[in-house]
């Protein structure tokens, strides 16, 4: 897990501006090359800014998978709105992918973020986009509602598996965030814990029990 995108949505300088907006106020006359100083000393740092790394960090991952074919990677991180990225090596035809899951309120986006999808994933080192291709995928409405993801991870030792869906808010029937978590269980009552995506008039809930099937 990553509190930035390995792979920038589109582009470095993008990146940044967002997480300058979001806490340290920049002043708009502000230069590009003080402007990268400021965040690296105030502790908000981007790939961007290490380009070396990482580098070194997507060349390590791909040399683990041509090694060891069962490996498998996923990279999850916030971003300026939900995406999901595949990462491929030209050579090898391998590939991972990085889950984007997007700032958890809408208020923190910035105005720009509503054309975000017109733009392309770009690199902070050229080089590397001559080794490696980008497929970018953005739910629809990603940059203009509020979204959440569900990530399934399935281990295995003949070789692990993943796969994600993103889901719009307040939108069509509730969808469950969280739970159910099961409490205090008696007789008659059961107290059950869960997160719905929006407000709704009824909501039911049944317990079963595995052994007997009995609700």
């Amino acid at each position: 897990m990553c509190d930035l995108p390995l792979i920038s949505q589109r582009g470095e300088s993008g990146e940044l501006m967002q997480m300058w907006e979001q806490g340290l106020r920049v002043k708009k006359d502000t230069a590009d090359s003080r402007y990268r100083s400021n965040l690296a000393e105030s502790g908000a740092t981007s790939w961007g800014l290490y380009p070396k790394e990482q580098a070194r960090l997507v060349h390590l991952i791909f040399r683990k998978l041509e090694k060891d074919p069962r490996f498998h990677i996923i990279f999850v991180c916030s971003g300026a709105y939900a995406s999901r990225m595949k990462i491929k090596e030209y050579s090898t035809q391998r590939n991972f992918e990085q889950i984007v899951v997007g700032p958890i309120s809408r208020s923190a986006l910035p105005s720009w973020s509503d054309q975000a999808t017109t733009r392309s994933p770009t690199f902070a080192d050229q080089n590397l986009s001559t080794r490696y291709s980008i497929e970018q995928e953005i739910p629809k409405g990603a940059t203009r509602s509020q979204q959440y993801c569900v990530l399934e991870l399935v281990p295995h030792p003949l070789g692990a598996s993943s796969d994600v869906k993103f889901y719009v808010q307040n939108h069509g029937e509730a969808r469950l965030v969280l739970g159910p978590i099961i409490g205090r269980v008696t007789p008659r009552t059961a107290r059950i814990l869960i997160e719905v995506d929006r407000a709704v008039q009824n909501l039911i809930c049944t317990l079963t029990d595995p052994a007997t099937s009995q609700r």
